[in-house]
């Protein structure tokens, strides 16, 4: 109840407005999804025009990150002579983190609340496209305004989140990109923010962050502090968005290789445990080792994620 997750309603909306084609529902659906729009414009901007992510964190709470976020990564973070509310600062950058789903990783160099995230800001671009087709469908005025909204964002993402030919998180606190090669940019080709002509950009990814058993969520590099949110981790969240981002801007050979990897993968770790995993190890396939709290067994995201690859590849 303390923080939100990434804004993924509007993209479910979507979905299954496509298969029933109720505009009855979707008429009292548009309202619940501009409100959930205006939270985040509201709570979460930052003088970019970008968003960021954050948490309403109570002292308590703040306190228990403090001290969990500490076990888990490996620092007493109470012993580095900090001030009480450069304490509860950090707290409240661990809540951010979480609402972030990205809980935790090496991207916001603990600083979750000073950045701008490549992905939330892909999500919103196409939570905004959503809202421009539904309020042409139900016919509300607001068409315009969406397309101006999601073009807008398009113009920031651009000016901010692009650098050295890339897509990274923004630090608009300190004025400058991170530094960190993660899967995160795979958004913006899930989101279709991207011109044709840029989307070479993200796609370079790969030669980075592709392993035999999947995407790595993060660059195999010496960051400060380890994290599940790294490498050598593959998540099935992130591996749906870049199958289905890449074939989205026609690179068919790699999103089908990918995701063909993946399920192979996931498919021989269930024949050994009889089980699917919250995530995997790139490299070896195998459930991963020195994670922050082990890692679940039969997650919801790791059978859906395996459907709809499998789908899409037994599916021209």
């Amino acid at each position: 109840l303390s923080r939100s997750q990434p804004p993924f309603a509007a993209a479910m909306v979507e979905s299954v407005f496509n298969a029933l084609q109720d505009t009855l529902w979707l008429r009292k659906a548009y309202p619940i999804l501009s409100r959930e729009y205006a939270f985040w414009q509201s709570e979460r901007q930052t003088p970019t025009g970008l968003n960021r992510y954050g948490g309403e964190a109570d002292e308590k709470l703040v306190q228990e990150f403090i001290g969990t976020a500490g076990k888990r990564l490996g620092t007493d973070f109470r012993q580095k002579g900090w001030s009480p509310e450069e304490l509860e600062a950090f707290g409240r950058h661990c809540v951010a983190e979480c609402e972030s789903g990205w809980d935790f990783n090496p991207r916001f160099n603990h600083r979750c609340e000073d950045y701008c995230p490549v992905d939330l800001n892909a999500i919103l671009y196409g939570a905004e496209r959503s809202m421009a087709r539904f309020a042409g469908i139900l016919e509300t005025g607001e068409k315009e305004l969406w397309e101006d909204r999601a073009r807008v964002r398009k113009e920031r993402i651009y000016e901010y989140l692009m650098s050295d030919g890339g897509f990274f998180d923004y630090d608009y606190v300190g004025g400058e990109p991170s530094g960190v090669v993660s899967a995160a940019p795979f958004t913006l080709l899930f989101c279709g923010v991207l011109d044709e002509a840029d989307a070479p950009r993200v796609q370079a990814l790969l030669r980075k962050l592709e392993y035999p058993a999947g995407l790595s969520v993060c660059e195999d590099a010496p960051y400060e502090y380890s994290c599940q949110w790294s490498y050598p981790n593959v998540w099935p969240p992130v591996m749906y968005m870049a199958v289905f981002g890449l074939e989205k801007y026609g690179f068919r050979e790699d999103a089908r290789r990918l995701a063909g990897n993946w399920l192979k993968a996931t498919a021989a770790l269930y024949r050994k445990t009889g089980k699917l995993w919250e995530k995997m190890d790139c490299v070896t396939g195998d459930i991963p080792e020195g994670s922050e709290y082990g890692t679940p067994s039969m997650m919801g995201w790791t059978a859906g994620t395996y459907v709809c690859l499998d789908e899409y590849l037994n599916n021209e």
